[in-house]
């Protein structure tokens, strides 16, 4: 699979969230987190600063759920992305 154009295909992190003091956030509270980390499997031909393999965090409601070879990953515009690890 190779994304294209502006677009990168991301594997979503099932890591639970904690916060700084060590709590692990509920799954209700984390639905309100508008930022997911993931690691990035497949970048587009016109994306030029994030790379395969580094971890991102981006804009989950400007992100696409899709299930591309067995696999469930998340299409998202490069604009989508707010940090690179």
């Amino acid at each position: 699979m190779k994304a294209i154009g502006r677009y990168l295909i991301v594997e979503q992190s099932d890591a639970p969230v904690k916060t700084q003091a060590g709590l692990l956030v509920t799954a209700q509270d984390s639905a309100q987190i508008r930022y997911q980390e993931g690691k990035v499997l497949s970048v587009g031909t016109d994306v030029k600063h994030i790379h395969e393999g580094e971890v991102i965090y981006y804009d989950k409601v400007a992100s696409h759920k899709a299930r591309l070879g067995g696999q469930s990953v998340q299409i998202v515009p490069e604009s989508a992305v707010v940090v690179v690890m």
